[in-house]
């Protein structure tokens, strides 16, 4: 048996976190095949969930039937409908073969082998700091048998002995993408897992020395996610390699949180002035200098930091509700 949803239990430890609308996942998600897993999109892929298919080597990943997704996007769409919030963004499945016989111990509905079944949700906001086990737990209706560090992420282990393809199954949180990985033994899955885990999770423009700078930091969470109209607004970055993370602690997404791969601040000053929040001063974070943005986004009251640094530039953008919890998480993060 796959695992290709979460429980409902799920959603009451969640929706603390998330923003509030109407809309129905099913309703969002495009058809499509993947047939090259990072370059072409499935059935409810976005491209933030195509970056955690990494290639690992000595491996292989198999699409899930169209069956098998719309099924998992139905669920979601009716856990929604429950909570009476919009949760997910998106949903990817595959399965991992080994080139190594030996290592593909679960048995597929077709007849073959495998690894594991992987299950990738995508969040709709950022996730609270410190619900990854909460998170794992509501997945499975049950308590982990076992917690691993692996790659500094946390990973949480649950048995099923009812199901022998799937017995084991590995459930984690990484950049608000929540992760569940089942098979039949340990062994080959925690092997996969390893390579997995400590592969750099990608986006189009990022590179890895963007994705360096995430460091993981007490209290505060970075969640991958897609802008809206992200050509427009990212424009004036050009061909600059960026990184865009939503960032959250225990109470809930604080700030939008840009990343560039060089020592001008200018495209990024650019860039927060196209949505109306401008240069208003400066000030010292962490003993590094910070220049600060205020202006009105939206119609909300809206802020700013933009600083640089051993030719990596960065943005935080807020607003005046969350101003507090931003300042905190950007003196941690240049402290980091």
């Amino acid at each position: 048996m796959r695992h290709t949803v979460m429980s409902l239990a799920v959603v009451g430890v969640f929706v603390a976190g998330c923003s509030s609308s109407d809309a129905d996942f099913r309703s969002d998600v495009e058809d499509g095949r993947d047939e090259n897993h990072q370059e072409e999109l499935a059935t409810g892929e976005t491209p933030a969930i195509v970056s955690h298919i990494v290639p690992v080597d000595g491996y292989t990943y198999l699409d899930a039937s169209e069956s098998e997704i719309r099924g998992a996007i139905d669920r979601l769409g009716s856990i929604e409908e429950g909570a009476g919030e919009d949760l997910f963004e998106a949903v990817s499945l595959h399965g991992v073969v080994s080139d190594d016989p030996s290592q593909n111990t679960a048995g597929r509905s077709d007849g073959g082998f495998e690894v594991g079944y992987l299950n990738l949700v995508q969040y709709s906001n950022a996730v609270p700091y410190g619900i990854d086990e909460q998170l794992a737990t509501g997945m499975y209706g049950d308590s982990p048998i076992d917690r691993i560090d692996i790659a500094g992420i946390p990973v949480f282990v649950f048995e099923n002995s009812k199901m022998p393809d799937s017995r084991y199954t590995y459930g984690w949180l990484e950049h608000g993408v929540q992760g569940a990985f089942d098979g039949a033994d340990r062994e080959p899955l925690e092997r996969w897992l390893t390579a997995y885990l400590g592969t750099p999770k990608l986006s189009e423009h990022e590179t890895a020395e963007l994705y360096s700078q995430l460091t993981a930091i007490a209290e505060f969470t970075y969640s991958d996610f897609d802008f809206v109209d992200g050509e427009e607004l990212l424009a004036p970055l050009g061909d600059i390699a960026h990184s865009t993370h939503k960032v959250a602690d225990r109470s809930g997404k604080l700030g939008t949180l840009v990343l560039v791969e060089t020592d001008d601040t200018a495209p990024l000053a650019q860039m927060m002035a196209d949505l109306g929040i401008n240069l208003a001063g400066e000030i010292e974070v962490s003993e590094q200098p910070v220049q600060t943005l205020d202006g009105t986004a939206d119609g909300i009251d809206a802020y700013g930091f933009i600083w640089t640094d051993s030719g990596i530039s960065g943005s935080l953008g807020t607003n005046a509700d969350d101003l507090a919890r931003a300042k905190r998480f950007l003196e941690a993060f240049l402290e980091s």
